[in-house]
């Protein structure tokens, strides 16, 4: 990534100091503050892994830029409700697909590389991601076990299939892509007359934004929606009530349902 920037052009490790830094922000200028920020958090990476190996002396301390948080969007209740029904009524895969984003809250890359074996016994295992065709660990590098709300056990029941072993397969038989899953989701918006959206993380959002709502502990949100950091986590918090208890029971949104989980579960 950094090669692309020609400010540190051939430079070695040992030669990037607060000058050569100093060029890189220059060069940076015009780009978005979340650009800038990841290019410096990357050189930043590079040089600390380079002095706690010994290949420099000491790594030159590089100022990050502030970014702005933007604001979440997610579903309230009833547009969550509205849009399952969408959903369901687009078809049992495009159905199961928008519940494991706002009812198990997996990320997009996660959506797509989730195989059939990784959902059993009440619970989803959550153990690959697929980022441009490559198949690796989930962000942030390890996996977790997210319960499974019935509805969502349901809508996984409805598309047992033997086309292959990944879960969510497109009509026409091949496995489903990033711009499947955004399709499915506009149209499952416009069977809820709601809003057309491709927004796959506002499901994510949903997820974390009704634990919070609901009174969940923001670590179990924590750990249900794999956030490495609590940072990630803590912006969900001023959404969150006192006196609620129970992920799933607040999942299943007042359904009756007796609560399928303790917190801290594995």
């Amino acid at each position: 990534m950094l090669s692309g920037y020609p400010s540190l052009g051939t430079l070695r490790l040992n030669e990037i100091g607060d000058l050569q830094i100093q060029r890189l922000k220059r060069h940076l200028e015009g780009r978005s503050a979340k650009t800038k920020a990841c290019v410096l958090s990357q050189l930043a990476t590079i040089l600390r892994t380079a002095e706690r190996w010994d290949e420099i002396a000491k790594a030159p301390h590089i100022e990050l830029p502030a970014t702005p948080e933007t604001e979440m969007q997610f579903y309230d209740v009833e547009e969550w409700e509205r849009l399952i029904d969408g959903a369901k009524r687009a078809g049992p895969m495009v159905h199961a697909a928008v519940l494991l984003g706002g009812d198990a809250g997996l990320r997009r890359g996660e959506l797509v590389a989730l195989e059939r074996a990784d959902v059993g016994g009440g619970a989803i295992r959550v153990r690959r991601n697929e980022w441009e065709g490559k198949v690796g660990t989930p962000k942030g590098g390890k996996g977790r076990r997210v319960p499974l709300t019935q509805r969502l056990a349901q809508a996984v029941d409805d598309i047992r299939h033997l086309r292959g072993k990944r879960l969510l397969w497109q009509a026409d038989r091949s496995p489903v892509q990033v711009t499947t899953l955004q399709s499915w989701l506009e149209v499952a918006c416009r069977r809820a007359g709601l809003p057309a959206s491709r927004n796959l993380h506002k499901l994510r959002h949903t997820f974390c934004s009704h634990l919070a709502m609901g009174g969940v502990p923001m670590k179990a949100i924590q750990v249900w929606a794999g956030h490495a950091d609590l940072k990630t986590t803590q912006r969900y918090m001023h959404l969150s009530p006192e006196g609620m208890d129970g992920m799933i029971s607040v999942l299943e949104r007042g359904a009756g349902v007796e609560q399928q989980s303790k917190w801290g579960g594995k």
